[in-house]
């Protein structure tokens, strides 16, 4: 067979007995690399030719994204771990044995190295599929108010009965908490991400990570420091979108204004990329909402960010929004424009309504709340609608989603959360 693997294991009696097993006469096959770590065992995966790793489920480091990496480099992954260790297959693992590693020959056999050039992608449910939907909101550098929307998009939302999430992703500059006056020194979305890597999180789990706000949604509080940005390991950031999705109807997502990739992926696929999370997110989105300022500036930037945007998220819907706060009276004229470069239907423009934000952006409160009756309101409401529409789910007499997914992500605790987190 001539199978070639590699262990990363922590117990030596444990590697020995694998060595063994492979090594044999009987089995045909041969231990090429013998990993300490993690990092190792991602360079092995990497420089090496390997078909399968043999790791332990307790290796320090091991979670999702080290597993995507494998399966990136057509390396199949067998995990040795104690009985009910199934999350390790969730997570990404071939096949799971136990430590006296019965089943592991034949675990191996059915590896043969002739199928690891088309070694095909493991199946994993579309999470488009569910019926919660995904709204990215992102926005060129330099575009005021993306946040306001979001937080104004949520709000929206959640007013029509759905059940909403809204996530804080901006890893350059989170401020959602800042707006709603939340406290912002511990991050929901950072530890949802962390119990995603490990295979723990499920809707209780997020539920318990996302603070309530008076105005209905409820909010993962995004990172305390923007140099804290590679712990939103891409992989992890899934998996919370994806438990999000069989949690509420909507989960809206401040995604900053960072897209690049890196130019050393082909160097280390697995390595941290500065806008991994923004580049996932966007890939996972149902819709996707542009946000910019309609001034000469804010047009170029919109305008070529854009299409970077589409390359990410080729296969969501798109609604571009102009947020006149800047060049007053201008959005009509701006708008036109956009259409026409972008080759797009219409663009929103948002009414200008600058002492109604401020005033709520002063008091931590939302605008919905602090002032109803703004034609600012007015405007993301109308947003709301367009994202319902785009989304399919969006019934004509109140735009309401899918019942199933109305109110999921409460618990019977929510008021408690809510009064120790001061927002009650």
């Amino acid at each position: 067979m001539n199978l070639r693997v590699a262990t990363a294991l922590t117990d030596a009696a444990v590697e020995s007995a694998v060595v063994q097993i492979v090594n044999s006469a009987s089995f045909g096959g041969s231990v090429t690399r013998r990993c300490r770590d993690v990092v190792e065992l991602r360079t092995a995966a990497l420089t090496s030719d390997i078909d399968v790793a043999v790791i332990d489920g307790d290796l320090r480091g091991l979670d999702r994204d080290v597993l995507a990496g494998l399966r990136q480099a057509h390396v199949r992954c067998v995990a040795v771990a104690e009985q009910n260790a199934g999350w390790l297959v969730e997570m990404g693992a071939s096949t799971v044995v136990g430590r006296d590693l019965v089943g592991l020959p034949e675990a191996l056999h059915g590896f043969t190295p002739a199928d690891r050039p088309h070694d095909p992608p493991v199946q994993e449910a579309d999470p488009r599929a569910a019926l919660g939907r995904i709204v990215a909101v992102w926005g060129p550098i330099g575009s005021p108010g993306r946040t306001t929307v979001a937080i104004e998009l949520a709000v929206a939302l959640t007013s029509v009965g759905s059940d909403t999430l809204l996530v804080d992703a901006d890893t350059v500059g989170p401020s959602v908490a800042q707006h709603l006056g939340l406290i912002d020194d511990t991050s929901g979305l950072a530890a949802a991400v962390r119990a995603a890597a490990r295979g723990h999180l499920d809707s209780v789990g997020l539920a318990g990570l996302a603070v309530g706000v008076p105005s209905g949604p409820r909010v993962l509080v995004g990172l305390p420091s923007p140099d804290r940005w590679s712990e939103l390991r891409p992989a992890s950031v899934d998996a919370v979108l994806t438990c999000a999705r069989s949690a509420v109807a909507w989960t809206v997502v401040d995604v900053g204004f960072g897209v690049e990739g890196s130019d050393l992926d082909w160097v280390d696929p697995g390595a941290p990329v500065r806008f991994g999370a923004a580049r996932t997110i966007l890939a996972a989105a149902d819709v996707v909402v542009c946000v910019g300022r309609p001034d000469p500036v804010g047009l170029v930037r919109l305008i070529k960010g854009v299409r970077d945007v589409r390359d990410l998220a080729g296969t969501s819907a798109e609604l571009v929004v102009l947020n006149d706060v800047v060049a007053r009276g201008q959005g009509q004229a701006a708008a036109e424009v956009v259409v026409s470069e972008l080759n797009i239907p219409h663009v929103l423009v948002l009414p200008n309504d600058g002492q109604a934000v401020g005033s709520a952006m002063a008091r931590g409160v939302s605008v919905s709340e602090r002032s109803p009756r703004s034609p600012f309101v007015s405007g993301v409401g109308e947003l709301a609608r367009r994202v319902q529409i785009l989304s399919g789910s969006y019934d004509g007499a109140h735009g309401r989603a899918p019942r199933s997914h109305r109110r999921l992500l409460r618990s019977p605790h929510r008021r408690n959360r809510q009064r120790n987190a001061g927002v009650v």
